[in-house]
């Protein structure tokens, strides 16, 4: 009963902090929010083209298959950037490569091997010089993805390392560390 009502205690308080948290957020006008895509998704040998809203949620979509897909997603600038920038993914991979105006941003893990990384369980964060970025601009993402692991391409947000970057941290600590600390919480618990 002591372990149910523990338990009861701590869902109602995350709720309310997540509340809190989003709700003290600020909005910043200079991040942009990347949703759209066009998808070359091949699964099983047979490849398809189409336009797709992000999130895309490889097993929802591809039903467990194992596959590749190469996204691409236009987008433009208001003005030419100043600084650094950054872009924070929600969700990407199993693994994937991300390349923006012709140049290869970063690898995570090897898209050529199946089963073996999987970057998709946390989110990532990928600072962007400022030479890459124009006006105009293509960021192709390719992703790796392994049946039954949640793979797939989160929306995207891209803007000022200062603004981006803290939006990541947080993601990271409550998908990652609160994660954790839930876990550990919950086998002291069982074990009470």
């Amino acid at each position: 009963a002591v372990g149910a009502r523990l338990r009861s205690l701590l869902r109602i308080g995350v709720g309310w902090f997540c509340l809190c948290l989003c709700l003290c957020l600020p909005a910043h006008a200079d991040v942009v929010v990347l949703r759209s895509a066009q998808a070359l998704v091949t699964v099983d040998g047979a490849t398809s083209h189409s336009d797709v809203e992000l999130p895309y949620h490889w097993d929802r979509v591809n039903q467990g298959h194992a596959g590749e897909a190469t996204f691409t997603i236009g987008f433009n600038l208001a003005d030419p950037p100043k600084g650094s920038y950054g872009v924070y993914f929600k969700r990407i991979g199993s693994s994937a490569e991300i390349w923006l105006n012709g140049s290869v941003l970063a690898r995570l893990g090897d898209p050529s091997q199946t089963n073996r990384d999987d970057y998709a369980k946390g989110p990532q964060y990928i600072t962007i010089p400022e030479r890459l970025l124009g006006q105009v601009n293509v960021m192709r993402v390719h992703i790796r993805a392994d049946g039954g692991r949640y793979a797939g391409l989160s929306e995207m947000e891209l803007g000022p390392e200062a603004e981006v970057r803290p939006r990541f941290a947080t993601a990271y600590q409550w998908r990652v560390v609160a994660s954790a600390a839930v876990a550990i919480f919950s086998l002291m618990v069982g074990m009470g």
